[in-house]
């Protein structure tokens, strides 16, 4: 009898054993990883780089283009398919990064704060912080043209956009301190676009000015509008995408209501194919385990269609916090995880990513 009892014991804790193993263990995710392109192209050296990250749990790379971009991007990329990887072209949209050609050729579609200065001669915040405007209808049809002809790349399997919104009304609480700033409100230096396009299309559609508006935080309809002019250029943007039988996702902040009160992204209406929400949490003061509650955020407000991948930022999470990190995602409900960044990660982390993924 008591041979028989230490039998079942010992069973039970082997099953107790088994459960806290698999606590972390996510088979049927599908797990992402931003990354840049290096500059000199070496394929022994992303032959081992992709090796590595595949065998850690990555399945899908969004892959930067940027201006400038080394001379082999279409080597980097068909090398990454040819590896067994998803792969999304990552395009920054309303800053695009090193447009050196279009400040100059179209310094009229950048967009404009309260004070009435455009950020290309007067940035806020960072010298790069140049955003084209999404109510200029010759800067919407050139974004909209460029992911149209990414689209059709026969090597690419979609397009991931970063930077669709406006610049930050409001700077994520954690890195206000950086640019010694208290943002209690927004302030005119910071609040964008009053160009004239986006000052005569609210006209049209209200009959007021919004430069006249004595507190355009409170008006809705002014706050409305700079939902759905970001929200209308990813529509538009779909479509393309869509017509070349492509995946449309997206970088976006990290819950639907510090992403509108932030950058007027109301990302939840987009109807993308797939989302990456930045769960950056200590950007917000906010603990490791605010992964899961910002993804239960965005998942709840996702129509069904959209698939939800939980972004997280490696600086910011030790190796020994990895199966936290990923059972918090995994908890809340998402189809995976996205990892800023790819290029970054230490061998300790993709150890511990993989102990955590398997």
């Amino acid at each position: 009898m008591k041979d028989l009892i230490k039998l079942l014991l010992l069973l039970l804790f082997c099953f107790q054993l088994s459960c806290t193993s698999d606590k972390s263990s996510w088979p049927d995710s599908k797990n992402w990883a931003w990354m840049y392109p290096s500059r000199e192209f070496s394929e022994n050296d992303w032959n081992s780089q992709l090796i590595s990250i595949q065998d850690a749990g990555i399945d899908g790379i969004l892959l930067l283009k940027r201006s400038e971009d080394p001379k082999d991007f279409e080597t980097i990329c068909r090398k990454i398919k040819e590896s067994g990887f998803e792969l999304h072209v990552w395009i920054p949209v309303n800053n695009p990064h090193g447009a050196d050609s279009l400040e100059v050729a179209h310094p009229d579609w950048y967009q404009v704060s309260r004070e009435g200065k455009s950020c290309l001669t007067d940035p806020p915040y960072i010298p790069s912080y140049k955003w084209l405007c999404p109510n200029n209808p010759d800067a919407r049809k050139y974004l909209i043209s460029v992911m149209d002809e990414l689209a059709a790349l026969e090597y690419l399997d979609g397009v991931h956009l970063d930077y669709i919104r406006f610049p930050d009304v409001i700077l994520p609480v954690g890195i206000q301190p950086k640019y010694k700033l208290t943002q209690d409100k927004e302030y005119a230096e910071f609040d964008f676009c009053y160009c004239e396009h986006c000052r005569e299309k609210f006209q049209e559609e209200t009959g007021l000015d919004p430069i006249d508006l004595d507190d355009p935080a409170s008006n809705e309809a002014w706050v409305q509008f700079r939902y759905s002019s970001i929200t209308s250029l990813v529509h538009d943007i779909k479509e393309k995408v869509h017509n070349h039988k492509k995946k449309l996702s997206a970088a976006v902040f990290p819950t639907p209501e510090l992403a509108k009160k932030l950058v007027r992204q109301d990302w939840t209406n987009w109807g993308l194919d797939e989302v990456m929400p930045m769960i950056y949490h200590q950007y917000y003061f906010e603990p490791l385990s605010w992964i899961e509650t910002a993804t239960s955020e965005g998942i709840n407000a996702l129509p069904a269609t959209s698939e939800y991948f939980s972004g997280l930022f490696i600086n910011e999470i030790k190796p020994k916090d990895f199966a936290d990190a990923v059972n918090y995602a995994k908890t809340a409900g998402a189809d995976g995880i996205c990892l800023f960044n790819g290029n970054g990660m230490s061998k300790k982390q993709w150890k511990a990513l993989k102990k955590a993924l398997d």
